[in-house]
């Protein structure tokens, strides 16, 4: 084999060359999530995302914003979080959220991601019923908490003074809020796990008091979160590690979705508002007809711009 096929398989399977077509394949997801969501809701709520990008008024108007978003979410996944119809939905939305994840990191790196699997598959039987705890600590309850996270973010915007300034603070809030609960889903699993191991163990006396034992669990969760804390977030393990980024970001996608609507349609509406210095982009849209698939294409065009810097920042540094 040539010298320079060889030095190109080893960059393909070491993701060097399909992580730079990894934005455009996210930008096309996108797109297509966007396209999804408008087919899923009415035609009176497409007429009032139509009457607000092409609204002339400037004051107060993000504050459409979390009401149209609020609807969106409430047609999907029902009007109240505590309900078996959300519960159901939301399991749906995670577990394609997470298969997509895969097939992110798939692309991304796919040495680590098949070595990954391969590692699952090695245990045998046991692979499947980690799998499946896995899926149920690590998603499906921590998606459901992070969509309630969401709706209270909705409720918060619907009632703060909106501004550009206030949108940026309240999302900055809202991923270290989303990192919080993640790392405290995931420290809970081991703190219970390392108390019944103390108790089956008999390191953990039968007949302790259960207020000192819940002491205990409070006092080692604390100091656990603190140090997987300092350990994941800093270095990029929580984000760019397989599966943990997996169920990290698969949790994240509702709060994703949110912000990139609410960025997205802003950004819509101005270029509308500014239809001279982006003629063709204009062109493109269908506003009347196809409101949310064009903030969609907007939004997929954010997506591009932050993949491109996002893979060549990891590449740089040389994850």
């Amino acid at each position: 084999m040539p010298h320079w096929a060889a030095m190109l398989l080893i960059a393909i399977w070491t993701g060097q060359v399909s992580r730079w077509l990894l934005p455009i394949g996210l930008a096309l997801l996108t797109y297509l999530v966007f396209r999804w969501a408008e087919e899923q809701l009415s035609a009176r709520f497409r007429q009032e995302c139509t009457d607000f990008l092409k609204s002339q008024g400037y004051h107060g108007y993000i504050g459409v914003l979390p009401e149209i978003s609020a609807r969106a979410i409430g047609h999907y996944f029902g009007p109240k979080h505590a309900s078996w119809r959300c519960f159901w939905k939301s399991g749906q939305f995670s577990s394609f959220a997470l298969a997509a994840t895969f097939g992110v990191t798939f692309v991304f790196n796919p040495k680590a991601t098949v070595g990954f699997f391969d590692g699952l598959f090695a245990l045998g039987p046991r692979g499947p019923v980690i799998a499946l705890g896995a899926w149920i600590i690590a998603c499906v309850i921590p998606d459901y908490l992070m969509l309630g996270k969401s709706r209270f973010v909705i409720w918060v915007l619907q009632r703060a003074d909106l501004s550009v300034g206030t949108l940026v603070l309240i999302g900055a809030m809202d991923f270290l809020a989303a990192n919080w609960m993640f790392l405290s889903a995931f420290v809970s699993v081991q703190v219970v796990g390392l108390e019944w191991y103390m108790w089956v163990t008999g390191k953990l006396s039968q007949g302790s008091n259960f207020s000192i034992v819940l002491l205990g669990g409070v006092g080692a969760f604390f100091i656990f979160l603190l140090i997987e804390a300092a350990l994941l977030g800093p270095d990029g393990v929580l984000y760019f590690t397989i599966p943990l980024a997996n169920f990290f970001w698969a949790s994240m996608v509702p709060s994703v979705w949110l912000w990139l609507f609410i960025g997205s349609s802003v950004a819509t509406r101005f270029i509308i508002r500014h239809r001279r210095g982006f003629d063709l982009l204009f062109h493109i849209l269908d506003i009347d007809n196809h409101p949310v698939r064009s903030i969609g294409t907007v939004a997929s065009i954010a997506v591009v711009l932050i993949a491109i810097i996002v893979v060549f920042f990891v590449t740089l540094i040389g994850l």
